[in-house]
């Protein structure tokens, strides 16, 4: 079962380092630490004073000070009390500490060393943090080399293994991962030979010049960069093939934070690679920062930092928190660039989309593909697709009309070039913040009458580990009834409903208009349920459910059947519930939507108990069918065609 590095501390966090050398996850945990706080706490790396311990720090009176302006607060004091817990890094010495933000210089740079108990260092640079300094050195990283916390790193490594002479490993997230990786190229040579590692977790790469003058092959080997499947931080510059790809609990640039990593045991899991279309994209971004001269490059980032510092923030914490204040400032800093300047960064940012199209042609039309057989190909996907469509839902009555749409589609297409599809597929994909248990639910002898009709009458069955429940009735009602019974939104007459420990559960109703009878926008809406409410992260899963723009600002009291059922599944995502109840969730979706919940259905790793009245979504997402009679129960482990006696 994965969880975070959190689990990974509960489970090994008691085993010391001289038994368990350094891995993968520890150095997750280690740069992750290197965002807290410790400035009067460590001994400044330029006075070369004594070290502290972890649990020395834990006891201070002014411990709170280390999670102050630090992004996922929750997280890095959960990993804080993770690392306290066991001998494995209780008594770590912290030392060579420093904390530089310097605005005259576009300057954000600080490190750490830890001490292990085996007689290892780990140098710790760390990532980008919530200054505006720090973020626009980050764009200048990408265009300019070297910048100051580049600099700053060599000296960093040199002092610090001058000091202390033990083999060390180095690393960082995102900048931090950048600053690891450069420091190594360009220290001392002696000092080289003494590192053990070198983790980037998701930090860009170097323009393809710094490499070859900081003779990068160097230290090739001892490079451990690790990336989520929707990089793009980490993808930049990144044209090396020693990455290897782990897998996230989050979803596009969210998995940048290096909590939602997933862990088994001791070590990531991994997954195939970047995801095709996170490729492409990232191949036109590294491509158009390329194509930029110098003057553009100032241009472009200096620019970008006179309008956002306008708002007079010195954080991004502060830029965010009154985020209409700041974007007053910032228009009203857009309006005062002048036309030159402005005419510039519409060419730039013009060539970045060029780029982009051509990119995405290339990938879809290969050079030496003769032009028709690339229309003929196209037409037969076409027909194909539209095909699948009419066989699947043409039985459906809600749907015929629109499979009958799609067959004179089908009848009119010829050797003419095809128009491409206009059609929008949502976004639909569960994923359990953790993974149940053995013990899921027991539904023991549940009876219902409702307006002097027995519904249920003495239902049982228990769920097990990998089940997907299709719930089929005779009686319409006994279904919602029984789905409302364990979502605990009506209470049995006899019997009981017993989950597990480990569970927990989300519920769509078949009827959820008592969902939406406020005039809430649907970001607002949405809000009440993210564990994040910052916008920006609400509104990406709104936008995974087409609700883009001035979409996601309208109240939820007007939507139609389909956007609500839309709302209540992005709801059901940001739940992190590893038990799914969904009763009718296809109603009022169109194709599109059915075929994208389906989809998300099967890939989802928890338990389920559901039903539908689309045939190939119970056919297959169910691994087992209960039959709810009138006087009995009927339970077997087959498919939904299986069940019905289907060939």
């Amino acid at each position: 079962m994965a969880g975070t590095v959190i689990e990974y501390l509960k489970k090994y966090g008691d085993i010391p380092f001289r038994e368990k050398p350094l891995n993968d996850v520890d150095s997750l945990a280690l740069c992750q630490l290197s965002y807290l706080k410790f400035d009067g706490m460590v001994s400044d790396v330029r006075h070369n004073g004594p070290s502290v311990t972890l649990q020395e720090i834990a006891k201070r009176p002014d411990v709170e000070q280390l999670f102050g302006d630090v992004r996922f607060e929750k997280e890095n004091r959960a990993l804080f009390e993770g690392l306290l817990s066991g001998r494995r890094f209780r008594n770590m010495k912290l030392n060579c500490y420093i904390n530089l933000v310097e605005k005259e210089w576009e300057t954000q740079f600080s490190a750490i060393t830890f001490i292990l108990d085996d007689g290892t260092l780990f140098l710790a640079f760390r990532g980008t943090d919530e200054t505006i300094v720090g973020w626009k050195e980050d764009f200048n990283m990408a265009f300019l080399n070297p910048v100051p916390g580049q600099e700053y790193s060599v000296k960093y490594v040199n002092m610090v293994t001058g000091w202390l002479h033990q083999p060390f490993y180095i690393g960082g997230h995102s900048k931090g991962g950048n600053l690891a990786v450069y420091s190594a190229m360009k220290c001392a040579p002696f000092v080289r030979k003494r590192i053990q590692k070198i983790y980037s977790l998701d930090g860009p790469g170097f323009r393809p010049e710094v490499l070859k003058e900081c003779h990068y092959n160097a230290i090739e080997d001892k490079v451990v960069k690790l990336l989520p499947h929707s990089s793009m931080i980490g993808m930049i510059f990144e044209r090396d093939i020693h990455y290897r790809v782990v897998e996230s609990k989050n979803h596009g640039l969210l998995q940048h934070d290096p909590f939602s990593w997933l862990v088994k045991d001791d070590h990531f899991v991994d997954v195939g690679d970047i995801y095709e279309s996170q490729k492409i994209m990232n191949e036109a971004l590294n491509e158009w920062i390329l194509s930029l001269n110098e003057e553009q490059v100032r241009t472009f980032v200096d620019t970008l930092y006179q309008v956002i510092s306008a708002s007079q923030a010195d954080d991004l914490i502060t830029f965010t928190a009154d985020w209409k204040k700041s974007m007053n400032a910032v228009v009203t800093a857009l309006k005062e660039v002048d036309d030159q300047t402005a005419e510039m960064l519409r060419g730039i940012i013009r060539s970045l989309f060029e780029i982009a199209k051509v990119k995405v042609r290339e990938e879809l039309v290969p050079v030496k593909r003769p032009r028709h057989r690339f229309k003929n190909k196209k037409k037969e996907e076409k027909i194909k697709e539209l095909q699948a469509f009419i066989a699947r839902f043409s039985a459906n009555a809600s749907k015929s009309k629109q499979a009958t749409s799609r067959k004179k589609s089908l009848e009119k297409i010829q050797l003419d070039e095809i128009v491409p599809s206009n059609r929008k597929y949502p976004y639909i994909d569960f994923k359990p913040d953790r993974m149940p248990g053995n013990e899921i639910l027991q539904v023991k002898n549940i009876s219902k009458t409702v307006n002097g009709e027995k519904i249920l009458n003495n239902v049982s069955f228990t769920v097990k580990p990998n089940d997907k429940i299709a719930i089929v009735a005779d009686n319409e009602n006994a279904k919602t009834v029984l789905f409302q019974i364990i979502a605990g939104e009506m209470e049995p007459d006899e019997g009981k409903i017993i989950w597990g420990t480990t569970i927990t559960n989300n519920y769509f109703p078949k009827d959820n208009n008592y969902l939406f009878q406020s005039d809430l926008s649907i970001t607002d809406w949405l809000r009440q349920y993210s564990k994040d409410p910052d916008e920006t992260y609400v509104r990406s899963f709104l936008g995974r459910m087409l609700f883009s723009g001035e979409e996601a600002l309208k109240a939820v009291n007007v939507l139609s059947g389909g956007e609500k059922v839309r709302c209540v599944l992005a709801k059901m995502m940001l739940s992190g519930a590893n038990f799914l109840i969904m009763d009718e969730p296809t109603n009022h979706l169109d194709m599109e939507s059915i075929t994208a919940l389906n989809d998300g259905m099967v890939k989802f790793p928890g338990n389920m108990i559901f039903t539908s009245h689309d045939h190939q979504l119970m056919q297959t997402v169910a691994n087992r069918i209960i039959d709810i009679k009138e006087n009995e129960v009927i339970d077997r482990e087959v498919s939904y065609d299986e069940y019905l006696g289907i060939e």
